[in-house]
């Protein structure tokens, strides 16, 4: 493996919460690039990114490379394997190989003892049997996630198909994937069938894992009796019906004739964007002015993000998904610079309750990159901070705006905040008593939230009840 200078992970978790296949399911739904680093953790609580690591190398969203701690089917095997080359060629190939110093696969093709499009193929299957291997690694077993870097760069890259790759994670690990019996369990009684655009071919099934799914194309039925349709032992047969569902293969029954097709999500619930956290008020005495969180951060990628014990897979994924947007991020480049800088600004104007200029700057940012949820709700906030509430038809733009913004990022604490203080100067209490709590769960150090829901609470309390007189009186 190259050695690289020590970086901390963009995102980091163990495989008891997150399995290779689902990680690879992630990856292709962000299309995400950089290397995978598995090993236990050293004494410092580092991963280590040694010769003695496995590691693999996605770009786009699809693996090209991977190596095992361990020697794991050579070049030479897999060929001998497939009949491509016999053993004497492959002898031939590694002496000559040895003494230029050259890969064999180059040596071989040199010989013309095979052509290009049979060393692909071979390098294809090498890189699928290395990551059946990483799937029968011990569940404790951690990882980090390294978003843009490429550990592996005086590896050759080569193209596999990623289903099949997925399957074969799935179908090889040493024991059925943690969320693969919860989510089969949930679908009950609901039938299953083929989605109109699947893509079974991809995925190298054997005739008869290809034959049990084909039969959901023309009836569709629940799982157990698509079990004992045989054909498929059980345990292979629960994998496969897990693999489809894993990567949109499948539809689940949801009513008597309504079928919705089950996401990657419902098998790993990927979570939004890490909340921001709030800086307590001032001290008493003074006006507390709603407190404004830091902007993201787009120069770098997030400090490693650790996995708790009570929702593992969320916070993995949630690290994932902000690596996937910070790559995005840096396509994009120059384009974002101006939003950033003039959202930063805007910052800077609250600060100072210089409002209308960071009306002004946080109205750019919006101009400039659209699609974030953060710049929307500033925006939003900062219009009822110059008194547009008072005008209903602006009042009624405010909310629109701040709704886009939390369906955009549904567990942003600093968007619900806005909202709540908006819904809050418009009379709704008790719409902006769900948005101050779900603050005040996430974050319990916001004093503000906190001391709302407190108030709304006992005023609930304390709100007298009609007695029978009343209520007499009412009809």
């Amino acid at each position: 493996m190259t050695t690289t200078p020590r970086i901390p992970p963009s995102a980091r978790g163990r495989l008891s919460s997150t399995s290779i296949a689902e990680l690879l399911v992630h990856v292709l739904d962000r299309k995400l690039s950089g290397s995978f680093v598995f090993d236990a953790p050293g004494a410092d609580g580092e991963l280590h990114t040694g010769s003695d690591s496995s590691a693999l190398v996605v770009l786009g969203g699809r693996v090209t490379k991977v190596r095992t701690a361990d020697t794991v089917e050579p070049l030479g095997r897999v060929l001998v394997d497939s009949g491509v080359i016999d053993r004497s060629t492959l002898e031939a190939g590694l002496q000559l190989a040895r003494q230029r110093r050259d890969r064999l696969g180059d040596t071989l093709v040199g010989l013309r003892a095979l052509d290009g499009a049979a060393l692909g193929r071979a390098l294809g299957e090498q890189l699928g049997r290395r990551l059946s291997w990483l799937s029968t690694l011990p569940v404790e077993s951690a990882f980090g996630f390294y978003s843009g870097v490429d550990f592996l760069r005086d590896h050759p890259t080569c193209e596999a198909e990623s289903l099949a790759l997925i399957w074969r994670c799935i179908r090889d690990a040493a024991a059925p994937l943690a969320r693969q019996e919860p989510l089969l369990s949930s679908l009950g009684a609901r039938a299953l069938r083929l989605h109109a655009r699947a893509t079974l071919g991809r995925f190298g099934f054997a005739n008869d894992e290809r034959a049990l799914l084909d039969s959901l194309g023309s009836r569709p039925q629940p799982l157990e009796s698509l079990l004992a349709r045989g054909g498929v032992e059980p345990v292979r047969a629960r994998r496969l019906v897990y693999a489809a569902l894993l990567t949109h293969q499948l539809e689940v029954e949801r009513a008597a004739s309504a079928f919705e097709s089950v996401p990657p999500s419902a098998a790993a619930q990927y979570a939004g964007p890490a909340v921001p956290s709030f800086s307590r008020p001032p001290p008493s005495g003074r006006r507390a002015e709603p407190t404004i969180p830091p902007p993201p951060s787009r120069s770098s990628v997030p400090a490693s993000a650790a996995v708790p014990s009570s929702r593992p897979p969320d916070r993995v994924e949630q690290a994932l998904q902000r690596a996937a947007r910070a790559g995005r991020e840096r396509e994009r480049g120059p384009e974002l610079d101006a939003a950033a800088c003039a959202f930063q600004a805007a910052q800077s104007c609250i600060s100072r309750k210089q409002f209308a200029q960071a009306e002004r700057l946080a109205r750019k940012a919006c101009a400039e990159d659209a699609t974030s949820a953060e710049y929307l709700a500033l925006h939003a906030w900062l219009r009822m901070m110059g008194g547009e509430l008072a005008v209903p038809a602006q009042a009624a733009q405010i909310i629109a705006a701040l709704d886009r913004a939390v369906m955009k990022a549904r567990d942003s604490v600093s968007i619900r905040f806005y909202r709540a203080q908006v819904l809050k100067r418009l009379g709704r209490d008790d719409d902006a008593y769900k948005d101050f709590r779900f603050v005040a769960r996430r974050t319990p150090d916001n004093l503000d939230a906190v001391r709302e829901v407190r108030l709304h609470l006992m005023r609930t309390r304390d709100k007298p009840k009609p007695g029978v007189l009343s209520k007499l009186f009412l009809r």
